[in-house]
């Protein structure tokens, strides 16, 4: 469930397209006309429109509609990223990681459509290794702390979304573990892990309640913000992690 929820959140990432030839067909899936934005979607991407090959491959790929075909949104998600869509290489180069992994040739898969979406400069790309290598080395290799240091300062500078504020926060928490020119700043640390969170990256919530109690150390005084953090942690556990 987490993992479809996931995929619908990047098709309505992708609503920076300009919308030429689909917009018709993006108006009947938010109005609830699944069927009829399929074959609007379906239309589009037949006529070499790579954002509409994008979008209807994703949704081939949600089990929860009636047109679930993995097979079929493969091959549109593969036709837009050949097109040149960076999000739909992106996609590719996640499921190849988790949900087609048996597949054959899914490693060079993987790393194929991987670099497809770093050149094309997706940020989320760029970071893709540091978010998951950790768990899966045998496939992406394993980072150094000055790579990942390197590879999160890159990616900031490319663009400043909730992800990117996501790393910079924890660079400025743990910066008096680390070998960084980022200074341990508390205050910086805080902005760029609320914009995270409030962005929508939910596991911040971890580093900011860890961040909340040091302050509270500091300081002496419990603040409304550590009680919140904590909460939210207590309540929701280790599910913010996936």
């Amino acid at each position: 469930m987490i993992r479809n929820l996931w995929r619908l959140t990047i098709i309505v990432l992708s609503l920076s397209f300009a919308f030429a030839t689909i917009d018709n067909a993006w108006q009947k899936l938010e109005q609830g006309e699944i069927q009829a934005s399929l074959i609007a979607f379906k239309n589009s991407a037949e006529n070499n429109d790579a954002d509409a090959a994008f979008i209807y491959g994703m949704l081939l790929l949600e089990p929860s509609l009636k047109n679930y075909n993995p097979q079929k949104g493969r091959f549109w998600l593969q036709r837009a990223a050949d097109e040149g869509n960076a999000k739909a290489a992106y996609n590719l180069a996640y499921l190849y990681l988790f949900e087609w992994a048996e597949l054959e040739n899914a490693q060079a898969q993987l790393q194929f459509y991987l670099t497809k979406a770093q050149r094309a400069g997706l940020v989320e790309a760029s970071l893709f290794k540091l978010a998951y290598s950790l768990d899966h080395s045998a496939v992406l290799g394993s980072m150094t702390a000055e790579e990942s240091i390197v590879e999160i300062k890159n990616a900031y500078q490319l663009a400043q979304i909730p992800l990117t504020h996501y790393y910079m926060g924890l660079l400025y928490l743990y910066a008096d573990q680390l070998q960084t020119d980022i200074p341990y700043d508390l205050n910086q640390a805080a902005e760029h892990l609320e914009a995270a969170f409030n962005g929508g990256v939910l596991k911040a919530a971890f580093a900011l309640k860890e961040l909340y109690q040091k302050q509270s150390e500091e300081s002496g005084a419990n603040s409304k913000k550590q009680a919140f953090y904590e909460d939210f942690v207590d309540q929701h556990g280790y599910s913010l992690l996936y």
